[in-house]
């Protein structure tokens, strides 16, 4: 599972098109992961990075604008609790962050990319938690 794709920029350094190659996965071993790469069609710059994890803001919005927004939900309303606790505890969020999920949708759980809601989908299935991944029509502009 992964999501990769094409974005041209314009290059910091000369002002030519740039590529922006970039995605996310899930690996057995780390989780979520992300990653993007830099490469200037006509000098030297270029850029490589990746993490672990959710994907920095700025790389994530990008995920999201190409690739569509997806919402994580339970089939059993009641254990919508349990869930946010694994996935808060999954993401590494803050009990605020945690408080702020628990105020929405009855059956959401969260709402992200669709390689998110595909982890935390599984973190959840080890839990015996079910779940449904939904893509939210029309959030992708690319």
């Amino acid at each position: 599972m992964g999501v990769k794709s094409l974005v041209e920029l314009e290059c910091p350094q000369c002002g030519s098109p740039l590529d922006l190659y970039h995605g996310e996965g899930i690996t057995s071993a780390l989780g979520l992961r992300w990653w993007q790469s830099q490469c200037c069609r006509s000098c030297a710059y270029a850029i490589e990075e990746d993490g672990i994890g959710q994907a920095p803001e700025a790389l994530r919005a990008l995920l999201l604008a190409t690739a569509g927004t997806w919402q994580l939900r339970v089939n059993d309303p009641s254990q919508r609790l349990r869930a946010l606790v694994r996935c808060a505890d999954s993401l590494q969020l803050s009990r605020a962050r945690l408080l702020a999920l628990r105020s929405e949708s009855p059956v959401t759980i969260w709402t992200g990319t669709q390689t998110e809601c595909v982890w935390l989908s599984r973190v959840l299935q080890n839990a015996k938690i079910p779940t449904a991944i939904i893509e939210i029509p029309g959030a992708r502009s690319a």
